[in-house]
């Protein structure tokens, strides 16, 4: 039976874990990063046009009920279950990156000059802030979780590579970043020509190239659904 690590918050890798036993694998859960509430105060003169979801989690963290009658762009298939959940329900879902949403929204709304609400973690990238810059919609971004790279159970991280363990999953950059953090720390590293990685987004491949991993397999479209398929297929 092929082990498999899924690093996920627990809120997420709790379902990973009981679809791929289902499979036949073995799954040790170990949540690399920790997603913890921000306090926030939305002032109450900023009345978005639309908003933008770039993570489930932003969705989750987010206090959203007055704007459900509002549009919504969507970053993949999760966010866009967690928006249906809220009673979201005009919603433009793109196809799994920032690249996506934006392409969407010029597509449908061009240079119109709007008042955009992102809500967001605190590892939110530049693309949305440097684009609406230049298009010149009023944006605002508001983050509503924090994330922090921690071991949830250094032993179990330990035990699963001591034991054989081989496959790893990564469902974000941030993950992949405190999974090297953690083999190093561990002193694991010595082992990596050893493991799979399977990650959901390029962004993935890219920080983990220079690393000798046996092998990198990313999913052809960013969510749970075709990384899991490349399991099926590879293992």
């Amino acid at each position: 039976m092929k082990k498999i690590l899924v690093t996920r918050p627990w809120v997420d890798a709790i379902t990973t874990s009981q679809k791929l036993e289902n499979l036949g694998f073995a799954t040790t859960v170990c949540p690399l990063i920790s997603l913890n509430k921000i306090k926030y105060n939305l002032e109450n003169k900023f009345d978005p046009d639309l908003l933008i979801f770039s993570s489930k989690n932003s969705v989750r963290f987010f206090k959203g009920a007055r704007y459900i009658n509002k549009t919504v762009f969507s970053i993949g298939e999760g966010t866009l279950k967690e928006l249906k959940i809220k009673k979201f329900k005009k919603i433009y879902n793109a196809d799994g990156n920032a690249k996506k949403i934006l392409e969407k929204f010029d597509e449908n709304y061009g240079k119109r000059k709007l008042k955009i609400l992102h809500p967001c973690g605190t590892n939110i990238k530049k693309d949305f802030k440097d684009y609406f810059s230049m298009q010149g919609s009023k944006y605002l971004q508001l983050p509503v979780y924090s994330l922090k790279k921690q071991v949830k159970d250094p032993k179990l991280f330990k035990d699963f590579f001591e034991n054989n363990g081989k496959i790893v999953t990564l469902f974000s950059q941030y993950t992949a970043e405190s999974f090297i953090e953690s083999l190093y720390k561990f002193k694991l590293d010595k082992i990596q020509n050893e493991i799979y990685i399977i990650g959901i987004s390029k962004s993935i491949l890219v920080y983990l190239k220079k690393y000798k991993f046996k092998d990198i397999l990313i999913s052809p479209k960013p969510n749970e659904k075709h990384l899991i398929n490349i399991l099926k297929k590879k293992f």
